[in-house]
């Protein structure tokens, strides 16, 4: 008889849990208000701080050694083709990835994007790729949200 496999599911994954639900209905509700704002300055900031930080959030979570338990494993057997890439790409196709993913994806597959392919990088460059890609992000949404309202209003 076959036995089912253990649940590996630990105290992180429900954080993220929660904090994904918490996410993505915040971050719709402060869309829909900054969309209907009057005043530009906190159209942009709120959303744009809002995502940021729920971007650092995430990506600190899925730096989380009990989030991705495989990913050392992954690291390790990657690591000498990385090298070999590393001297040709010098890590540019990386980054662009890691900010058109953010800019387009959000906050979560920004974070998620950098923690895969930029995880050897220090702390404070990967923090400020998510940062700079909820920038472009938020740019993007509200420009849309905002040009939506003055169409249909």
């Amino acid at each position: 008889m076959i036995m089912p496999k253990k649940l590996k599911i630990k105290i992180v994954h429900l954080e993220a849990l929660v904090l994904v639900v918490f996410y993505l209905f915040f971050s719709k509700v402060f869309l829909v208000h900054s969309a209907f704002s009057k005043n530009n300055l906190l159209t942009f900031l709120i959303p744009f701080v809002y995502g940021s930080l729920a971007g650092l959030v995430f990506l600190y979570l899925f730096s989380h050694e009990d989030f991705f338990p495989v990913a050392r494993e992954i690291e390790k057997e990657e690591e000498k083709k990385e090298e070999k890439w590393l001297k040709k790409l010098r890590h540019r196709g990386k980054l662009f990835t890691s900010l058109v993913i953010g800019a387009f994806g959000g906050p979560i597959p920004g974070a998620l994007f950098v923690r895969l392919l930029l995880h050897k990088h220090n702390f404070w460059y990967k923090y400020s790729i998510v940062v700079f890609s909820d920038l472009i992000s938020t740019v993007i949404s509200l420009g849309l949200a905002k040009g939506l309202v003055k169409v249909l209003f």
